[in-house]
């Protein structure tokens, strides 16, 4: 995302050894684009998991990737 110029790596402000993104303009004007494909595809999720199975997937990715 980088590379795309969609966000930018600078030092974290409380913590040197860290670092923060910012969205860049770029970034900021793909997010409703981004936002409207992340909804087409819990859509798509709860059709084949139903609403209880995508709590779930949620959960274990949450804990396969915190």
């Amino acid at each position: 995302m980088g590379q795309a110029g969609i966000v930018v790596r600078g030092q974290d402000r409380h913590d040197r050894r860290r670092y923060a993104l910012d969205l860049t303009d770029l970034g900021r004007a793909r997010l409703p684009v981004a936002l409207d494909s992340l909804i087409a595809v819990e859509r798509e999720f709860e059709g084949i998991l139903n609403q209880d199975g995508v709590r779930e997937l949620r959960r274990l990715l949450t804990t396969l990737l915190p």
